[in-house]
């Protein structure tokens, strides 16, 4: 089980598919955004200016929900868009618009510029499939807003985030145990899983709450940036 979690592949115990019924990893954005569909119903992920698919690195789940199935989705990632072929060559073929992308972490700071705020007062719902550093921002944000969310937890990162307390009062380190720590944060938060290899955990509200203005808001205890703006960075220097 700790190569499992170290290597970011699923060990829960309550998997209801077997490993021979599950799609492929790379089916992981179009399962997702098939789930999200089927879950929230495709009206209500239209509604004012839809989906924040957050941290979501090349757009995948973005691409899924905008461009295949027309719902209007804001990719909030800081890195440059950067599409894979396949999805390209979808979006030149059907002459599609693509999808709204804002480079910007989900923090402070964008909650307090006039664009994030009007993004997180306007959405719909908040996602993330594999959002590592933001998940947790993800579920307070979206608390915090009144606004329906789900998250594929992956990697748990438990030295950025030492404040996190399991059931038992010891650290969170576990994917497991990741994913009971959210799903307690607040009342109508269920857990689910996807049809797919991997970490296919989700944890998710399905309607809106009352806005908690005051809910404070995870940090980690370091600065962070994604590695791969980090390492860019890095080289230019």
């Amino acid at each position: 089980r700790a190569l499992a979690d170290a290597a970011g592949q699923c060990d829960d115990d309550d998997d209801p598919y077997e490993d021979g019924d599950k799609a492929r990893h790379g089916a992981r954005h179009s399962e997702f955004a098939a789930w999200l569909v089927a879950t929230f119903g495709a009206e209500a992920l239209r509604a004012g200016v839809g989906v924040l698919d957050i941290a979501g690195g090349r757009g995948g789940v973005a691409f899924e929900l905008s461009c295949r199935r027309g719902i209007p989705t804001t990719l909030v990632e800081p890195r440059d868009l950067q599409l894979d072929r396949r999805a390209r060559r979808f979006v030149r073929k059907a002459g599609v618009a693509p999808f709204a992308h804002v480079r910007a972490l989900l923090d402070a700071e964008f909650e307090a510029s006039a664009e994030g705020a009007a993004l997180l007062r306007s959405c719909s719902a908040l996602v993330g499939l594999h959002s590592d550093e933001a998940t947790e921002a993800i579920v307070d944000f979206a608390l915090k807003w009144g606004k329906p969310f789900a998250v594929l937890p992956c990697c748990v990162f438990p030295r950025l985030f030492p404040h996190r307390r399991a059931a038992d009062g010891g650290a969170v380190k576990r994917h497991r145990e990741f994913c009971e720590f959210l799903q307690a944060k607040a009342a109508g938060i269920e857990a689910a899983h996807l049809p797919f290899e991997g970490r296919n955990r989700v944890i998710y509200r399905r309607c809106g709450a009352a806005p908690e203005p005051e809910r404070p808001i995870c940090q980690p205890c370091e600065a962070y940036e994604p590695n791969l703006v980090r390492r860019r960075a890095a080289a230019v220097k």
